[in-house]
Formats: C-alpha cells, sequence, structure tokens
C-alpha cells in the first residue's frame, strides 16, 4: 500500500514529484507569474520583494538559456508543459482525480468520515459530469445517471490504495457493496 497520503499523492500528479519536467515547468510558471501577482494581491513589502527576486531569477534563466542555446532547457520546459498538460486535472479524466476529488468534499463538508462507497458514487458522479462537459454546458440529472451507467468498469480498492486513501473510521457500508468492492 502507498504510504503517502492523498494530497502527496495529488500533489505528485498535478504539478510532479520534485526535478521531474513537470515540476520544472510549473515553478516556472509561477516564478514568471510572481509580478502580477504581487500587483494583483495585497502583500507586505518583504513578500514583494522576494516575488520580485524569484522573478528576476526565472528571467536570468530564460536569458541564459536563449544567449548559450541551451535547447535542453526549451526541451524540458516543453516536456514538463506537455504533462502538466495531460495531467490537468481541469482537463483530465482519469478516475483517481474524482475518487481524490469525491473524498476531499466530504472533508471540507466537515461530514462523518464517508465510507468507501459513498466516495466512489461521489467519485463516479464528479466522472460522469466531467465527461459530459466535454461536449455541452448544461447537463440534468437524468444524463448524469445515464453516464454514470456507461462508465468504463474500475477497481476502486486498488485506486484507494494507489492514492494513499484509507478510511480507518468510517462507518462499514452494506455488506453487498463491499463484497462487491472486493472483487
Amino acid at each position: 500500500m502507498n504510504n503517502s497520503s492523498p494530497d502527496n499523492w495529488w500533489d505528485t500528479q498535478v504539478n510532479g514529484g520534485a526535478g521531474s519536467t513537470q515540476d520544472f515547468a510549473q515553478t516556472l510558471a509561477i516564478a514568471l507569474s510572481l509580478q502580477q501577482i504581487a500587483e494583483d494581491c495585497q502583500m507586505s513589502e518583504t513578500q514583494r520583494l522576494e516575488a520580485a527576486r524569484i522573478y528576476e531569477i526565472a528571467i536570468r534563466e530564460i536569458k541564459r538559456a536563449v544567449l548559450y542555446w541551451d535547447e535542453s532547457f526549451f526541451q524540458t520546459l516543453i516536456d514538463g508543459m506537455r504533462a502538466l498538460k495531460e495531467k490537468d486535472p481541469v482537463s483530465s479524466l482519469n478516475p483517481r482525480y474524482f475518487l481524490y476529488e469525491a473524498y476531499r468534499g466530504y472533508c471540507k463538508n466537515g461530514t462523518p468520515e464517508p465510507t468507501k462507497q459513498e466516495v466512489i458514487a461521489k467519485a463516479k458522479e464528479l466522472w460522469a459530469c466531467a465527461r459530459l462537459k466535454l461536449y455541452r454546458s448544461e447537463i440534468t440529472q437524468a444524463e448524469i445517471a445515464a453516464e454514470i451507467e456507461r462508465l468504463p468498469t474500475q477497481n476502486w480498492t486498488r485506486h484507494f490504495k494507489a492514492i494513499g486513501l484509507a478510511l480507518p473510521h468510517a462507518k462499514p457500508g452494506p455488506k453487498k457493496a463491499r463484497e462487491f468492492l472486493d472483487k
């Protein structure tokens, strides 16, 4: 079983691990946006100076890569941008992203820890909505229910383990549902 927390899994999936091309592209994008963020947000003088320093470092690295014809800098950036786009939670249809979001939704609401069955049901609903929204902006509950029936079969227990999600304090779901999930 994966010992990392679901939040660590999420961060690694979306932003890439330390030193990855995803991490490189994400860090550069953040650094380049810091100047605008500093102008738009209420920041202390110390935070503004730090944002300006990080922005200048990013600009200096880009200039260095251009002046020294450093193709590997730009290839790494391109690879990282592709990886970020591929794993973008807004456009990806990875069922594990929806499982994570369903769980986080329960956590944010301050409700008692949900059962696996409840998290899976919410994940399927989110996944179905995302698939439908690829084609149109307004969808009905009937369309969502029909799309849930069309979703590919998943080994949800494997997904729970992969993202490090355990629900040790959750009330057990119905016995029939647990048997179905263990298959």
